[in-house]
């Protein structure tokens, strides 16, 4: 690499951190391997096993944002208590009324036409940003396919409560929200939890 080549840019991360900054939200996509074909089951199964737990781990150590994480008095990194899920969960499937493309796009612009989508501080993307991060994070993940969109209400996961120190990541302050992205032969689950 020369010194005036820039490393390429890695399209999740650019998304994500767009999405982050657009809507003060720390933003996940986690693969969700499909097992039965049955989407519900394939999806309330890896939340339900703990394996979307240790996926939101690993990212939020990778990403340096230790939400998930504290330090213990010896300074070592250790994971907050407490399962993420909660403990009857039922996932609520939502009617979406645009393409997985318009919905990812709206994210990126604090539309709140398609998703819970507010920019509390003003930070949206141009139209033209939010289609260029959305195409080629499609690109990346789906090749040349636009894959399926599926919503859920999203109150699966722990929300905030004052005072318990316990794993949790919905916020219930208006950017929540629970996204599948599905192709022939993967699935992604993407999670907002922005807030003022």
């Amino acid at each position: 690499m020369t010194m005036h080549e820039r490393p390429a840019i890695d399209p999740v991360e650019a998304f994500l951190d767009a999405a982050d900054e657009v809507l003060n939200s720390n933003t996940f996509l986690v693969e969700v391997p499909p097992a039965s074909g049955d989407l519900i089951a394939d999806v309330t199964d890896f939340i339900r096993s703990g394996r979307l737990l240790q996926a939101l781990l690993a990212a939020d150590k990778a990403r340096g944002w230790y939400n998930l994480h504290r330090f213990t008095a010896g300074g070592e990194l250790a994971p907050i208590p407490g399962s993420l899920a909660k403990a009857d969960f039922s996932l609520v499937s939502r009617t979406s009324h645009c393409s997985t493309g318009e919905y990812l796009q709206a994210m990126l612009r604090g539309d709140s036409i398609f998703g819970n989508f507010t920019s509390f501080y003003r930070c949206e993307k141009s139209p033209e940003e939010a289609r260029q991060l959305t195409q080629k994070l499609l690109e990346h993940l789906f090749a040349r396919s636009e894959p399926s969109l599926h919503l859920f209400e999203a109150d699966f996961l722990q929300g905030v409560s004052a005072g318990i120190d316990e794993a949790c990541y919905f916020e219930g302050k208006g950017c929540d929200n629970a996204a599948l992205l599905t192709g022939a032969s993967v699935a992604y689950l993407l999670l907002t939890n922005g807030m003022p």
